[in-house]
């Protein structure tokens, strides 16, 4: 089954851009003072930024353009938002005061983060899009981390009409009582086995907002599901199980050579592919081998050539 890419960097940066403001008071007189080690706001979104740089930077220096406009090609970590982006960001909502930056906590959410973001190949070895949302799999929201929900602390209280998840005082989360009605206020987190719209919503960060069998409500905050339990998307499941598409259980995938759900080309585990026809996963093309779809190869199929060759540098 196709990984769901909620887990999408793009949206974790961005959420934090949105989310955040530098709140600052009319200062005590300077004998009074108590000055907040930590962060400023530019050095802030410098350290975010450059958990997505360095992704681009791979891209740039080994992915050629006919590799990123290839099908099999999903840029999951890149573009970077931008560090002027996120303090301008910064700036418009500081204006509403609806939460406190501090500086003396902020190192530590960007501990955190980068501890959630992998870091691209050293080299240009090829990396599959598979790989990374693998390495990845499940990323809590930016509310979820405690360390972040310290450097924004709301203000706002229950009942209050909210934003951002950071607009709302520990340790309430800024939810929508109904998808169709928009109507967001600051209400508490969702416990464990409670109904939930979003990730956010949780307020362990240990668990997502995950749908029983396939993609139907209800969903409930839960832990990551081990193999048997239902599922609605490989990232429901814990790190090396996947969803599968005929079952809505979690499962190993299958190794060359072995069965698989015949469903799509994520179901078999390394470089295997899951044919149809057979319901068996077969080996990837390797680089000079004759192709008709980029989702034969190790790499990706040339259209001029129709051979496997190498994507962003490398076989895989």
């Amino acid at each position: 089954m196709m990984p769901r890419l909620v887990l999408s960097f793009a949206l974790f940066a961005s959420s934090l851009v949105a989310c955040s403001a530098a709140d600052i008071a009319t200062p005590p007189p300077p004998d009074t003072a108590v000055v907040k080690q930590g962060l400023t706001i530019a050095e802030f979104c410098a350290a975010t930024d450059k958990l997505f740089v360095a992704w681009c930077a791979y891209k740039d220096r080994c992915c050629t353009l006919a590799d990123q406009h290839d099908d099999a090609y999903i840029p999951v970590l890149c573009p970077a938002p931008g560090a002027a982006e996120c303090e301008k960001s910064l700036d418009e909502v500081l204006k509403k005061k609806h939460f406190v930056y501090h500086p003396e906590h902020a190192q530590a959410c960007i501990d955190a983060k980068v501890a959630l973001v992998p870091a691209p190949p050293r080299t240009c070895e090829g990396t599959r899009a598979t790989d990374i949302v693998a390495t990845i799999h499940h990323i809590p929201a930016p509310e979820q981390i405690r360390a972040c929900r310290q450097t924004f602390a709301g203000t706002l209280l229950a009942g209050d009409v909210c934003e951002y998840n950071f607009d709302c005082a520990e340790p309430l989360r800024c939810r929508n009582a109904s998808p169709s009605q928009f109507d967001y206020r600051c209400a508490p987190a969702v416990k464990s086995g409670e109904a939930c719209h979003l990730d956010g919503d949780c307020g362990d960060e240990d668990e997502q907002c995950i749908g029983g069998l396939g993609r139907e409500p209800p969903h409930v905050c839960s832990k990551l599901r081990t193999a048997g339990q239902g599922c609605g998307f490989d990232t429901d499941c814990v790190a090396n199980l996947e969803c599968s598409n005929t079952q809505n259980v979690c499962v190993s995938p299958g190794q060359p050579g072995g069965t698989c759900d015949g469903t799509n080309g994520y179901s078999c585990a390394g470089f295997a592919t899951c044919n149809a026809e057979t319901h068996s996963c077969e080996a990837l093309k390797d680089v000079g081998e004759a192709c008709t779809s980029s989702y034969e190869c190790q790499g990706r199929c040339d259209a001029s050539t129709k051979t496997c060759v190498a994507m962003c540098g490398g076989a895989h």
